[in-house]
């Protein structure tokens, strides 16, 4: 519920052009696996088997810089649907790769959560 108050306060910041960010340092995987935890108790109900994967983030100390609480927002929804829409006994699989440039350095991070729901037509 505290989250929900949260996007609503969001999309009221975002129409009136006042969204701040908080932008800082923090390990990637460690905040995933704070909203999986959150969430775990609905996909056992269901019986589903959460997986993650880190190219290159195994390492605890590996950081990303951007707003952590908007970041684990969009990860909650989609992990929330990715739930709500996979049948008992399914999978997500939650995945965040290192983009790197021509040069070797990286530019990004990939999240990407996969279900095998119904999906959309």
């Amino acid at each position: 519920m505290r989250f929900f108050v949260n996007d609503i306060l969001d999309f009221t910041q975002i129409k009136m052009n006042k969204l701040k960010m908080d932008v800082h340092e923090f390990s990637l995987k460690q905040a995933v696996e704070e909203i999986i935890s959150i969430q775990i108790d609905q996909a056992n109900t269901k019986q589903i088997q959460i997986d993650t994967s880190f190219d290159d983030f195994e390492n605890e100390l590996t950081l990303v810089n951007t707003d952590m609480r908007r970041m684990q927002q969009v990860l909650l929804n989609l992990l929330s649907n990715a739930i709500k829409f996979t049948n008992r006994n399914g999978r997500i699989d939650i995945s965040c790769s290192n983009i790197k440039n021509l040069e070797g350095q990286s530019t990004h991070v990939e999240i990407q959560v996969k279900d095998d729901g119904v999906g959309m037509s």
